[in-house]
């Protein structure tokens, strides 16, 4: 029977199988299998261990004529209380009915003030029977604080019924520490 040749071997180190360290008969492969891993940032692929939030509103109805910011009820969210941050991924603002004469502006509030970038969400004005529009992107919510979405009529038509949803998730600023080993951003 004839003996079973590996693909690559490397002479067997007496030295170095008394201090621990014996080569594998695949050492290439087996250098890149022990490099040290890279884990994606907990902010930008959800982490096993973090817990998942979706708030959604979608029947809130803005009256005529510009007015004040109306919050959107089913979208207020608070942080449990402890050591949690969160980051969301994902705004969609939604309009019943609207028409050319549509001026609604949505906003993303933390701890009631709005987030920069987040502070005009806006459709361009159509007729339609119903619009909603997904927004992509990174906001990070620092711990204990409140989210919310609040829209606001600029013109004098309407009434509309508006709605809007965000989701991402939160995690504790402990186990980012000792899974990444910082908790920054």
């Amino acid at each position: 029977m004839a003996p079973i040749k590996l693909p690559f071997r490397q002479p067997l180190d007496i030295q170095a199988s008394r201090r621990g360290i014996v080569p594998s008969p695949f050492s290439e492969a087996s250098e890149r299998s022990q490099a040290s891993v890279a884990l994606t940032p907990w902010w930008v692929e959800r982490p096993p261990f973090a817990t998942d939030f979706f708030a959604t509103d979608k029947g809130t109805i803005l009256a005529a004529g510009p007015g004040a910011p109306t919050e959107l009820p089913g979208t207020v969210f608070t942080l449990p209380t402890g050591d949690a941050v969160a980051v969301i991924k994902a705004v969609t603002i939604f309009i019943n009915a609207p028409t050319v004469l549509t001026d609604v502006d949505w906003q993303i509030q933390i701890n009631e003030g709005p987030v920069a970038g987040w502070d005009q969400l806006t459709t361009f004005p159509r007729a339609a029977a119903n619009l909603s529009i997904d927004f992509g992107g990174t906001i990070f919510v620092t711990q204990g604080a409140r989210i919310r979405m609040v829209a606001t009529n600029q013109s004098a038509a309407g009434p509309w019924t508006v709605g809007g949803s965000f989701t991402g998730w939160y995690l504790s600023q402990s186990d980012i520490q000792r899974v990444f080993g910082r908790v920054g951003y």
